[in-house]
């Protein structure tokens, strides 16, 4: 399994450094790793376009620098963006404009492992294949960090 660098952090009590990108250009995330000083890279994929191919190359070039991914995604399809930006190995999910408890809920539902012990809505994980293995998808998804940003 690939290691989750920001979740890492976080678990320790360490202080962790971001950036956020509202391009697609995997240089960009390369660029932020030469600097050395951050630890995750944030995608915010609710301002701009982008496909599915985008992902994987974001999450391609955060690995080659170590640095965790996390996406911010739109509210109107969150649920698929968030699965496929996970199966292309970000390991971060921020999702935007939640509106009720319930909601809140869903978003963390769709990306845990559709399991007994789990209990979640994520029925299968394919992840790029980047020389690091494919995790089972329970590994990988137990070690998300999710966020939900309110709306008023």
């Amino acid at each position: 399994m690939r290691i989750n660098k920001f979740r890492e952090k976080l678990n320790a009590g360490s202080p962790t450094l971001g950036t956020h990108i509202h391009t697609t250009w995997p240089s960009m995330v390369e660029a932020v790793g030469h600097a050395g000083m951050y630890d995750y890279v944030e995608f915010v994929g609710e301002y701009g376009p982008f496909d599915l191919h985008d992902l994987d190359n974001l999450a391609r070039a955060g690995d080659l620098h170590d640095l965790s991914m996390m996406i911010k995604v739109d509210a109107e399809n969150r649920e698929y963006v968030a699965q496929r930006a996970v199966g292309s190995g970000f390991h971060s999910v921020l999702f935007a404009d939640c509106r009720t408890p319930d909601e809140v809920r869903q978003c963390v539902h769709c990306v845990r492992p559709d399991t007994p012990e789990d209990g979640g809505g994520y029925g299968v994980l394919v992840v790029s294949v980047n020389g690091k293995g494919v995790p089972s998808a329970g590994d990988e998804t137990r070690q998300l960090i999710l966020g939900a940003r309110k709306v008023r």
